[in-house]
């Protein structure tokens, strides 16, 4: 039998976060699923991707306070910043959700930040 390796830690993150961009796509769809993505997270993942999430840590979803400007540069203007492991955009305009997922991906290298210890 052939030893197939692991996956590397880079894969692994880039996987994540491909995930993390179809359930905010689908999130985005209806009030329904975005509820629910935001109540469990890891729940979500699993039920809607059969996708595990691979960290050990809490994972919590919150609103943002950002608004999608593509009249001014095509990006993502935060009106403040979030201490929260992932944070949910709102959806776009009918028409610009693949562009907007495109720019959140771009100017959100990371979307995991340290938890205060209270918030957990």
């Amino acid at each position: 039998m052939k030893y197939k390796s692991p996956p590397s830690v880079y894969d692994t993150f880039l996987t994540c976060r491909s995930m993390i961009i179809r359930a905010i796509s689908l999130a985005w769809k209806s009030p329904a699923y975005n509820e629910e993505f935001k109540e469990n997270p890891k729940l979500f993942l699993k039920k809607e991707f059969d996708y595990t999430f691979p960290y050990d840590m809490v994972l919590k979803v919150q609103e943002s306070t950002s608004v999608w400007k593509p009249e001014l540069v095509g990006c993502w203007i935060v009106e403040r910043q979030n201490k929260l492991r992932l944070v949910l955009p709102p959806k776009p305009e009918a028409g610009e959700e693949a562009i907007a997922l495109a720019s959140y991906i771009a100017s959100n290298l990371t979307f995991l930040t340290p938890l205060d210890n209270q918030e957990v």
